[in-house]
């Protein structure tokens, strides 16, 4: 009888412990299960902070680490502030009244200087009101068949998005296609949404102005590496051929793919140096009526090229810093692509800046 409740008490002993085991296996598997779903939420929000899946919601750093004049810089991001003088204005006034008077057949020159980051932030309410005047100054002196592309409302209404890099004094891909609605909205042409467009990105890149001359004393400056996003539509084209000139001053020809995701920055964007490019149109649905369109750019106005092309025979593309034949060639050129349009494109600190714009020089003495 003592043996029988002995054992008894021992069998309810080990029912116990593997009760008690069981509860613990649950509560460790359960725990695990969190984690798991807490890091997959942290990594979405990283993802988000990043402009993953199509730059949503940038969540931005408050802490600012220098400021001046002229440059701002946070913990995770640097940005220009912006400016202009009278004469930016008149000299693009000049640049677009020569090239009408030189190429008569010309129908509309699509002026469209590119804001910056600094128009975005809070606190800088000053320069975009700045920014503001600029435009206004120069709708009221541009000739009447040069018009101002104004894509600042547009790029306020997604400035959430990633549409301006972090340290690279541009807007990214994102943003230029915004650019883009903001002319396409002028020209009467209705743009595909962005959901139609297939995303790619590719790696990061240290954007340029982590080596600006005014942060050189800041140690450990960790502002965060620049994500490279394009955009194509299903199916279309992705060649450019390229003219450059070589070291001996020798003009080259290439064709190579128009956006290339290993070149690193904007590079990957028709090339890293170039004087001109002539761009295959990308889409069947062209409503330009067989016409190339002209494209006078910067490193950050090349950047809406890849959408400009869905809607042309073809783009022209002429480097506006680096070119210095386009006032002999004009007619030519127009005349071989039956081009009627021109954008140019460039950013709106460097529009119209003497030393800026070598390839529109000879446009301001053609009155």
């Amino acid at each position: 009888m003592k043996h029988r409740v002995l054992k008894y008490l021992l069998i309810m002993v080990m029912c116990l412990f593997l009760v008690i085991g069981c509860v613990v296996v649950n509560v460790l598997v359960n725990m695990k299960n969190a984690e798991s779903t807490t890091g997959e939420e942290n990594k979405a929000g990283i993802e988000s902070e990043d402009g993953i899946e199509g730059g949503i919601t940038e969540v931005l750093s408050h802490i600012k680490v220098y400021e001046s004049d002229t440059l701002v810089c946070y913990e995770d991001r640097i940005f220009k502030r912006f400016s202009y003088a009278e004469d930016n204005v008149n000299n693009v006034t000049a640049i677009v009244q020569g090239m009408l008077k030189r190429c008569p057949t010309l129908e509309n020159i699509y002026v469209m200087p590119i804001p910056s980051r600094v128009m975005l932030e809070e606190g800088y309410s000053g320069d975009t009101e700045m920014y503001a005047a600029y435009i206004e100054q120069l709708k009221k002196h541009l000739p009447k068949n040069g018009v101002v592309i104004n894509a600042l409302p547009e790029l306020m209404a997604h400035r959430d998005e990633y549409i301006f890099f972090r340290a690279e004094d541009s807007w990214t891909s994102r943003g230029a296609y915004y650019g883009v609605k903001s002319l396409f909205s002028v020209i009467g042409t209705e743009i595909k949404t962005l959901e139609q467009y297939n995303e790619y990105v590719y790696g990061t890149f240290a954007g340029g102005l982590k080596g600006h001359s005014e942060l050189a004393h800041i140690l450990n400056l960790n502002v965060p590496d620049d994500e490279n996003y394009y955009y194509m539509l299903q199916g279309s084209d992705n060649m450019v051929e390229v003219i450059a000139l070589d070291d001996d001053g020798t003009e080259v020809t290439y064709k190579k793919p128009l956006i290339t995701p290993s070149s690193a920055n904007l590079a990957s964007y028709i090339n890293g140096s170039f004087n001109r490019a002539i761009v295959e149109g990308g889409s069947k649905e062209s409503v330009s009526g067989g016409k190339h369109l002209l494209v006078i750019c910067d490193s950050a106005g090349k950047v809406v090229v890849p959408f400009l092309k869905d809607y042309y025979d073809g783009i022209y593309v002429v480097n506006v810093r680096e070119d210095y034949t386009l006032y002999d060639d004009l007619n030519e050129i127009v005349a071989k692509y039956n081009i009627s349009d021109v954008v140019y494109a460039q950013n709106s600190l460097e529009l119209g800046v003497k030393g800026y714009y070598r390839a529109l020089s000879a446009f301001c003495e053609e009155e």
